[in-house]
């Protein structure tokens, strides 16, 4: 049994230097994806927030559920779930 486990730690380390060098190319890559997808998850919150300050205001226009949904590609129920926690 423990043989198995360090053969099993000995391949996935092999998959790791051949991959990242070492394991210290392997955190430095972690760090770089966690930074990235935090830049990522910061943009996409600000155009959310657009997309329903929009949905909003063509609302107040008289623009009809079913033209916003077909626009952003959500249902109806998702745009009016979004639009009551403005």
């Amino acid at each position: 049994m423990e043989l198995a486990a360090e053969e099993k730690r000995a391949a996935t380390e092999a998959r790791l230097l051949k991959r990242w060098g070492n394991a210290r190319g392997a955190l430095d890559r972690l760090g770089a994806i966690a930074h990235e997808l935090e830049r990522i998850h910061r943009e996409e919150s600000v155009l959310l927030r657009e997309r329903d300050d929009l949905v909003a205001h063509l609302r107040a226009t008289g623009q009809s559920w079913n033209a916003l949904s077909s626009r952003t590609k959500l249902s109806r129920q998702a745009l009016m779930k979004r639009a009551t926690r403005i």
